[in-house]
């Protein structure tokens, strides 16, 4: 199994490149950024640690959904057809399968299109589509800078689904938002007690469960504070377009919290075939 670190001053990205460019490791000194924890999800079905989403988010509705492979090639699509599962590659094809990448000691740029073969079968075959994804990865002195971008023949998208660390299963979460929120698709008015001063500055107490869309207050970018046992880790994420988004997922008493930039405005409920955003990383102390 392929791994590739990046080092820069006191930080360490490690990504494995051929099981979804998984972000594995996001150290600065000492300190985990990344959930150890969800490593066995991460060997089970290809979530936890760090995945990738694109080109579509969570599961495909019923029509979407690729059939007619030979689902022996993904030994992970048998468990979560037992748990009842519908869609073999939740989040997308992506993850699921080696990228094609040039690194250095600080970056790594990669890519992946439905042409590209997995075990002899196009990828277009198990997304049910033809796409092209890009994806590149910067480790700077003060931080990882992330871009990602998609097209496809029908409505996709591309994200980050990074599992961040608790400590003792605590934290906040602060960024300034719109007075609306995504739930399951459907955009609400913001819930007066996630928030402080007023409905634009969110501050989220991760002790309450959390499968949340939130939109940038300013146009087409953001920044997302994680606190969590005396560390600070921030995420900035921007796009050209309005087709930006960050999903919060964190279940009741999880030991990881993740902060999802997406290339999407509601990704439930998509609009382009064609979006990119990009994001940047910092573990602040």
């Amino acid at each position: 199994m392929k791994m590739l670190t990046l080092k820069n001053n006191d930080l360490a990205a490690t990504f494995l490149p051929e099981l979804g460019m998984n972000l594995v490791s996001y150290k600065k000194g000492d300190y985990e950024a990344i959930d150890q924890n969800t490593h066995g999800e991460f060997e089970e079905r290809f979530a936890g640690l760090g995945p990738l989403i694109g080109p579509h988010f969570h599961h495909q509705r019923d029509d979407w959904i690729a059939t007619g492979f030979d689902e022996s090639l993904f030994p992970h699509i048998a468990h979560i057809k037992a748990k009842g599962d519908k869609d073999p590659f939740s989040h997308g094809i992506g993850r699921y399968i080696p990228w094609n990448y040039l690194a250095t000691d600080t970056s790594i740029k990669a890519h992946i299109k439905g042409s590209d073969a997995f075990k002899g079968v196009p990828l277009s075959t198990f997304e049910g589509t033809n796409f092209k994804m890009t994806f590149s990865a910067d480790l700077t002195e003060k931080d990882l800078q992330i871009s990602m971008s998609v097209e496809s023949d029908r409505l996709s998208l591309s994200g980050l689904h990074y599992y961040y660390a608790l400590t003792d299963k605590k934290g906040m979460i602060t960024s300034k938002v719109k007075d609306i929120y995504n739930d399951m698709g459907i955009f609400k008015p913001m819930k007066e007690e996630w928030c402080e001063k007023d409905l634009n500055h969110l501050k989220f107490n991760l002790e309450n469960a959390s499968d949340y869309g939130f939109l940038p207050l300013s146009d087409h970018a953001g920044k997302v504070l994680l606190e969590t046992g005396g560390h600070q880790l921030t995420v900035s994420y921007q796009s050209p377009s309005e087709q930006v988004s960050w999903q919060l997922y964190s279940p009741k008493g999880a030991t990881f919290v993740c902060i999802e930039p997406m290339s999407a405005r509601n990704p439930r409920g998509l609009e382009v075939t064609s979006s990119s955003f990009s994001a940047q990383i910092q573990i602040v102390k």
